[in-house]
């Protein structure tokens, strides 16, 4: 009985992963075109993130939503600036 539970568990998560990364990838396709119109550059950039459980540099893709020169923009005195 519990493998027959963690079989069909298994089969509706994978469902709805592919259900819903349709949609997903529309959108994000979508949200990446427009950027791309009103930024006049790459809508992506990669982030690195902190050391992972075996000492290697997470990459992450993500959209950019602030524009490169956003720095002129604010100050360092600025209450959202936090480096």
């Amino acid at each position: 009985m519990k493998d027959l539970y963690s079989f069909s568990k298994r089969i509706i998560d994978l469902l709805l992963f592919f259900i819903l990364l349709i949609p997903a990838v529309i959108l994000i396709a979508s949200f990446g075109i427009i950027l791309a119109f009103q930024f006049k550059s790459s809508p992506f950039f990669i982030q690195e993130r902190g050391l992972t459980l075996t000492k290697h540099r997470l990459k992450i893709l993500k959209l950019r939503t602030i524009k490169k020169d956003f720095s002129k923009v604010t100050s360092e005195n600025d209450i959202f600036f936090k480096p």
